[in-house]
């Protein structure tokens, strides 16, 4: 899995993200990666990396909330 360098990043500054992200299973951690490399500008990817924190942070993945669980 490549990991974007914006989310590498913050995964190497941020010691509680990088723990979070690490739990997280294989296939959420590599839609977290391509939701990011996806993103074509910078301001984007970002806003993405924003939005993604939280969620990972709670250890859910990127569509958890179309899962039926």
């Amino acid at each position: 899995m490549v990991i974007p360098e914006q989310l590498n990043e913050i995964l190497k500054a941020d010691s509680n993200f990088k723990d979070a992200f690490k739990l997280l299973t294989p296939s959420c951690q590599k839609e977290y990666c391509n939701y990011i490399a996806e993103a074509k500008r910078e301001t984007t990817k970002v806003s993405r990396l924003e939005k993604i924190k939280p969620m990972t942070l709670k250890g859910a993945g990127l569509h958890d909330k179309y899962k039926n669980c």
